[in-house]
């Protein structure tokens, strides 16, 4: 029986410290015991977003646990690419900024001429206040619209960082499976990058990276010129292109559902004698059901925009975990998702906080430790003696 081991990362923004922190453990503790890294087990990796990153760092740079966590996915880095600007300066066009400026000049000018006419136009001290207060109002509601604007933070950090990981080569420079999620915001399509496939190899792997981990809102969509092969969609008859992509965790945060089913499209010869072993790491998630349960009754565009999407990609994942699970029960295959709930503020994509960066390592310590006996079973690995195991 022949066996392809999988690994998939879900995206989540700075929540990748989970899943990095895990595999760390997992390197250190079940494999170099056994002569053994992450490179060298898994034939095939997938990921979403912040999942991208990460098998980037692993695949192409055959980074070890060690590396991953000092080196790639850490809080320096995640706090790189995500500074405290909003809105970021590189994003704020010539428009807004004339707005602005014409708005801080006109108040300035109103507030001088009401101030010196008071007497003369019956002005009371009373309404001149309020004619400020509402001018400030004004003034304030027109700069957040302007905030909202652009994307929260500039491209260039991010773009900057993954090419230090990944290097100028092609997504099929590799003799590992790679897959790869995003979302074509041109055809309107979910775009899977398939190092194997010659319609999506001859991308490179940093701009792909980029695109996959572009979240709307947060980062500005990434422009891709194909070097080979067409747009990486489902379409067999797709072209060459120069399209625009956003975070494959807009349709595909759970990567582990597509890569299952290409992976076994790729062995369909031997697909009888092909065992699959796939690790699910996700990045956490949030139930807070008292609220949301008769809240979310009265949501309207806005507050679905702002608290129920993560409700939505929630179920998703879940789906996702489902559905794997009956397929692998049905194939014999092997099968472990690891995944939990975050608190409130440790479930944010870009709480960039020195002291929730800190946690986020920790929680991957503890899935760690919570889920060592499923991972022994996994790896096939003895139980370490520091841990008992109650079945």
């Amino acid at each position: 029986m022949n066996t392809i081991n999988i690994l998939s990362i879900d995206g989540g923004g700075v929540k990748g410290l989970i899943p990095s922190q895990i595999l760390y453990r997992i390197e250190e503790e079940l494999l170099k015991p056994n002569s053994k890294t992450l490179y060298t087990y898994f034939d095939v990796f997938a990921g979403s977003s912040a999942g991208s990153m990460i098998i980037g760092a692993l695949v192409y740079k055959q980074a070890s646990g060690t590396d991953l966590i000092t080196k790639y996915m850490t809080p320096e880095n995640i706090q790189y690419i995500m500074p405290k600007l909003h809105p970021p300066s590189n994003y704020v066009n010539e428009t807004s900024g004339t707005v602005l400026l014409t708005l801080v000049v006109l108040t300035i000018f109103i507030g001088l001429i009401v101030s010196h006419e008071e007497k003369r136009l019956n002005i009371t001290t009373l309404g001149l206040g309020v004619s400020i207060v509402v001018m400030v109002i004004v003034y304030a509601l027109l700069l957040f619209v302007i905030w909202l604007y652009p994307p929260k933070y500039p491209g260039g950090p991010k773009k900057h960082m993954i090419n230090s990981f990944v290097g100028d080569t092609l997504v099929g420079d590799t003799s590992k499976d790679v897959f790869i999620t995003s979302y074509d915001i041109t055809i309107q399509r979910p775009v899977f990058f398939r190092s194997w496939d010659p319609i999506t190899n001859g991308y490179n792997i940093a701009e792909v990276i980029d695109a996959s981990s572009a979240a709307p809102n947060f980062y500005p969509a990434v422009q891709i010129i194909s070097k080979g092969g067409g747009n990486g969609s489902a379409d067999p008859n797709s072209q060459p292109n120069s399209d625009y992509y956003i975070d494959g965790g807009v349709t595909t945060n759970n990567p582990t559902n597509g890569v299952y089913a290409y992976i076994i499209d790729k062995y369909k010869a031997n697909v009888d004698t092909t065992k699959f072993n796939i690790l699910s790491l996700g990045c956490g998630y949030e139930l807070d059901l008292n609220s949301t349960k008769t809240a979310s009754k009265n949501w309207g565009a806005l507050t679905w925009l702002l608290s129920g999407n993560f409700q939505l990609f929630i179920g998703n994942e879940q789906t996702v975990t489902y559905i794997v699970q009956q397929f692998a029960d049905a194939r014999g295959d092997g099968y472990l998702r690891i995944d939990g709930q975050l608190t409130s503020s440790n479930n944010t994509l870009d709480n960039t906080d020195l002291t929730n960066l800190q946690e986020l390592i920790q929680t991957g310590n503890k899935w760690f430790d919570t889920n060592i006996c499923k991972l022994c079973t996994f790896f096939e690995v003895p139980i370490p003696s520091t841990y008992t195991c109650k079945y």
